[in-house]
């Protein structure tokens, strides 16, 4: 998207990859990049997350756009927050 450059990979979504990311004024934030021809149950969660701009709370990741990239990548920028990865104590 632009004005945002990619930092660092944070890690995998079922929904795509998870990047580090930082707008021109500094402010960081996480990119969500699906990959082009993703599955319509990805389409379908990403399309939720769009429409979850409107949702503001304190317990709530904030998302502050989304769209769509010229290549038909869909992407999601949220709230970066910090702490541990929940990773480790997700259920296989």
């Amino acid at each position: 998207p632009e004005g945002l450059r990619i930092l660092d990979p944070m890690g995998s979504t079922p929904e795509g990859t998870l990047y580090h990311a930082q707008y021109l004024d500094g402010r960081e934030v996480a990119l969500l990049l699906a990959a082009p021809g993703s599955s319509e149950v990805n389409a379908s969660r990403l399309e939720r997350l769009e429409r979850a701009i409107q949702i503001q709370h304190v317990n709530v990741a904030r998302i502050y756009a989304a769209g769509e990239l010229e290549n038909g990548s869909r992407y999601v920028v949220l709230e970066k927050l910090g702490g541990e990865p929940l990773s480790p104590f997700r259920k296989h």
